[in-house]
């Protein structure tokens, strides 16, 4: 079967007009002019294409990386973005939504919670609960990053959990080498 261009779903990326195919006979194809073409699943008639064809190009300049329509950017280009915006000054643990999650946190979990055990989500340094006062209010099963990516609240004390701070370090240690999230 010949690939043709449906005009409905063009888009532009680096100077040329990328159009997602579909098998339908709704256009001709075009092969004069500066396509990209893209091939998608084999089979699709015109009414189904669109809903296979919502992609655009990441909306950072100079990126050219194809994502689903309801996404912005790229996963590289939003990581970057989230990187940049925490070292200009905008640190997160700073506003008051953190702030009042720490202080329930820390109410709630006045004594480290920490199980000890590595494989249920401790440091492994001691057997059973560390029982040191607890003075870091840390993001528990998931990252700070992991619920903002999940659009979840980030700052609800029930993803959180008291630790000491030797604790609290060496479980930053595993999540995060070095102290930078290097996890791609």
């Amino acid at each position: 079967m010949q690939w043709q261009k449906c005009r409905k779903t063009q888009l532009k990326w680096l100077g040329f007009r990328v159009s997602m195919l579909c098998s339908c006979a709704a256009f001709p194809a075009d092969t004069t002019s500066r396509t990209l073409s893209v091939p998608l699943i084999d089979g699709l008639g015109h009414n189904d294409c669109e809903a296979y064809m919502s992609w655009r190009v990441c909306s950072t300049p100079g990126c050219p990386n194809l994502i689903e329509t309801p996404a912005r950017k790229c996963d590289a280009c939003a990581r970057a973005q989230r990187d940049r915006a925490r070292t200009r000054g905008h640190n997160p643990y700073g506003t008051k939504g953190h702030q009042s999650f720490r202080r329930q946190v820390l109410a709630r979990d006045p004594y480290c919670t920490c199980p000890g055990d590595s494989g249920r989500g401790g440091c492994g340094k001691h057997h059973g609960l560390c029982g040191n006062p607890s003075t870091i209010a840390d993001h528990y099963p998931y990252e700070r990053t992991e619920l903002i990516d999940m659009r979840l609240n980030p700052n609800d004390p029930k993803f959180g959990r008291g630790l000491c701070k030797q604790c609290h370090d060496v479980k930053t240690g595993k999540t995060r080498p070095a102290g930078f999230n290097t996890r791609q």
